[in-house]
């Protein structure tokens, strides 16, 4: 009976992997081990549950639940309970190599394994999403999603199961559920350019469907608390560069926004889009000679780049009406025969400069109108600054002309 009881604990210890140097002293791991080996997985937890209930502190016990759960999370078709069952696996395998190191290699095998077939299931998942009818494209992206997040428990460090959700959700048409992954991909330590992109991106969507101005306000800050790391990342990338310095106007950040376009615009890294955004900072902040200075400059690189030719175009409007601003002030005060003449003077200079002004914008608009229709493009903003400068010019007819594309 002794030799017997020998046997079958040298066969039962190669079957499982556990307890290979002889039985355990629990009779309730053994029963759980001939539970395990004949795909009984309910009754093999029951047993090994006994068996941590004797002693908590059994690591045989607890490498032995790791190997049934897993073996239920691959056999159970439901997301949520597989979810489960990887939580409880990683923590009794955990639980194992604490109370002993010597199965640390057999508890790395089986994750791995773990995770690559999961990893690859959600791949598989997300290539057959691409195919169904659009009705369940949702609901297919959505499981793909729900695989690499289980992979992600599986291994919590592994960045790529959380860029693959992310991607999932996006592609399924529920972007904002992919900040959650694509978050702690960037906890995790990437430092992927596409994610910081993606991120920028879903941001900026998010704060302007925003009806509530405080959380508006705050979606643009959290936009730049994202893109600041990423250009420190890749301080040459034109794409992250714009949406960063846009993210300051939004967030109401513009000194950071001068701060950044100063240093580089005396370190000479600059191109025709940089240049543009500058300048509109500029206008926006009614700095109209600064905003002039580089919109014109971004016209020179490229003589048909619309948006630069519209906004220099409105920065001389705006202009225009900033100097007949100063010249409505400076006619509330006028004392004196000679002081009157003096500031009738300074007036005639004032509208020559006004006219000036207006005559040179209308050149950038109607540039713009022109290359804006040969694209398609809207422009009823640009008619509305030809109608003012027109107006204001006396030309009538060419004001009564873009009174339509105005939508006057």
């Amino acid at each position: 009976m002794k030799r017997l009881i020998h046997v079958l604990c040298i066969l039962a210890g190669s079957a499982v992997l556990v307890g290979a140097d002889g039985c355990s002293s629990d009779p309730n791991v053994e029963g759980a081990k001939l539970d395990l080996r004949n795909k009984d997985l309910d009754r093999a937890l029951e047993n090994v549950a006994k068996a941590l209930e004797r002693d908590s502190a059994n690591a045989e016990a607890h490498l032995l639940k790791g190997q049934i759960l897993q073996e239920l999370f691959l056999e159970e078709p439901e997301l949520a309970d597989r979810q489960a069952f990887v939580k409880e696996m990683r923590e009794a395998f955990g639980r194992s190599v604490e109370l002993d190191s010597t199965g640390a290699e057999e508890v790395r095998r089986r994750m791995q394994a773990a995770y690559t077939r999961e990893f690859y299931r959600g791949i598989e998942v997300y290539n057959d999403a691409q195919y169904v009818d659009d009705g369940a494209k949702r609901e297919a992206y959505e499981r793909a999603a729900g695989h690499f997040r289980v992979a992600s428990l599986i291994f919590p460090d592994s960045t790529g199961a959380y860029f693959n959700e992310a991607s999932a959700y996006i592609s399924g048409g529920m972007a904002t559920r992919a900040i959650a992954p694509f978050e702690m991909a960037l906890q995790m330590g990437s430092t992927s350019r596409r994610i910081f992109l993606f991120l920028g991106t879903i941001y900026y969507q998010a704060a302007e469907a925003e009806s509530d101005l405080m959380l508006k306000h705050r979606a643009y800050e959290r936009l730049v608390y994202t893109l600041e790391p990423a250009l420190e990342l890749y301080p040459r990338d034109d794409e992250l560069r714009s949406m960063l310095l846009n993210a300051y106007s939004l967030a109401g950040q513009e000194d950071k926004a001068l701060t950044y376009y100063q240093a580089e615009v005396a370190a000479g890294n600059t191109n025709k889009v940089f240049l543009y955004n500058y300048g509109t900072l500029l206008l926006r902040l009614n700095e109209y000679d600064e905003a002039i200075a580089q919109l014109t400059a971004a016209t020179k690189i490229d003589s048909l780049y619309a948006n630069a030719r519209f906004n220099l175009g409105a920065a001389y409007v705006n202009k225009a009406v900033a100097v007949g601003a100063a010249q409505v002030d400076g006619s509330l005060d006028v004392e004196g025969p000679r002081t009157r003449a003096r500031v009738g003077e300074q007036f005639v200079d004032l509208h020559s400069e006004r006219r000036a002004l207006f005559s040179e914008a209308i050149t950038h608009l109607e540039i713009a109108r022109l290359l804006t229709e040969a694209e398609m493009g809207s422009v009823r903003n640009i008619c509305r600054a030809l109608y003012q400068a027109y107006g204001w010019m006396n030309e009538r007819s060419k004001a009564e002309e873009v009174q339509v594309c105005a939508e006057l």
